[in-house]
């Protein structure tokens, strides 16, 4: 998972990028996500560091239950 931006060719909505599918609602950050099984997704925020905080917070609360 990493942050990263794109550019105002790629817009908003949902479209296929290098990152795999994007969507985006809004700004030109996002965050690209790999998953185990290899497919990649990209989701668009205004704060993608605080995305990553959010989904590593989440993950970390799923192992202790």
């Amino acid at each position: 998972m990493r942050a990263h931006s794109h550019s105002l060719v790629v817009g908003l909505g949902i479209h296929h990028t290098p990152y795999g599918w994007l969507y985006n609602v809004s700004g030109f950050d996002a965050v690209a996500i790999t998953l185990r099984d290899g497919r990649k997704f990209a989701v668009g925020t205004d704060d993608p560091h605080g995305l990553i905080t959010a989904i590593l917070a989440g993950f970390r609360e799923c192992t202790l239950h």
